[in-house]
């Protein structure tokens, strides 16, 4: 069986902020990724190392965001592009 093994990490606090924030330690845990391509199981990794990383959900969305304004913005360069 093909996993990821995340050790326990904090849970975000909406209304913290950065500087009063107070990890709370959570049990480890196996997630099973045996049925996602290895492009899937990238972006899964990338997302829940954003996601636990990131210290307010305020800054996770922000930096969510950002991350759908540049794919947008290439989208719509890629569908201006004539062959």
């Amino acid at each position: 069986m093909k996993s990821l093994f995340y050790p326990g990490q904090h849970q975000m606090n909406p209304s913290a902020s950065a500087s009063k924030f107070k990890p709370k330690q959570k049990k480890p845990f196996i997630v099973n990724v045996e049925q996602l391509t290895k492009h899937e199981e990238n972006t899964f990794k990338m997302i829940f190392e954003e996601w636990t990383n990131t210290p307010t959900l305020n800054l996770l969305l922000d930096k969510w965001s950002n991350y759908r304004n540049k794919t947008l913005s290439m989208l719509n360069r890629k569908a201006s592009l004539s062959m």
